[in-house]
């Protein structure tokens, strides 16, 4: 009985419309989640031009202050499919780094990050086009970032 005069004040509804409120909530909580994710979808292609001609030769580099795991990959792969370039992000939230390969590359993402990460106190792995890891702190996923990016940069001038 408290919890449901807890959820009847919460809902500020009837006990007896309780089920039906939080039916009604929980519809409009996926309505919400779709227009979230149409609106990063939107914000994604906005940002992947942006990146895209800001890029160094074929690297493509940016630090963020809070975008999760997953939208970063979900950004990494909207540039990949754009074009034949490196993507390496670094995210504050987590202390994520993620590094993605479009078209031919000599360097295996996963391979590379299991060689390094150690180096980094990084976790991660990943396969030959994409590869993420998490750090303990926001010093060793920026160090293994700058890292990452002069690697690459060493690549490319060869």
């Amino acid at each position: 009985m408290e919890i449901l005069s807890k959820l009847s004040a919460r809902f500020n509804t009837a006990k007896e419309e309780i089920l039906d409120r939080i039916a009604k909530w929980d519809e409009e909580q996926r309505q919400l989640q779709v227009e979230l994710n149409a609106v990063k979808t939107e914000n994604d292609s906005y940002l992947a031009g942006k990146l895209l001609a800001k890029r160094q030769g074929s690297l493509i580099k940016h630090a963020f202050a809070d975008k999760p795991l997953k939208d970063m990959q979900n950004l990494a792969a909207n540039l990949t499919d754009q074009a034949d370039v490196s993507v390496l992000f670094v995210s504050n939230k987590g202390n994520k780094v993620l590094l993605a390969q479009g078209g031919e590359s000599e360097l295996a993402c996963g391979a590379f990050f299991k060689q390094h990460l150690a180096d980094y106190r990084g976790k991660g792995g990943g396969s030959d086009k994409m590869a993420q890891a998490g750090f303990a702190t926001e010093e060793d996923a920026m160090a293994f970032y700058h890292f990452t990016a002069e690697s690459l940069k060493t690549l490319e001038e060869k």
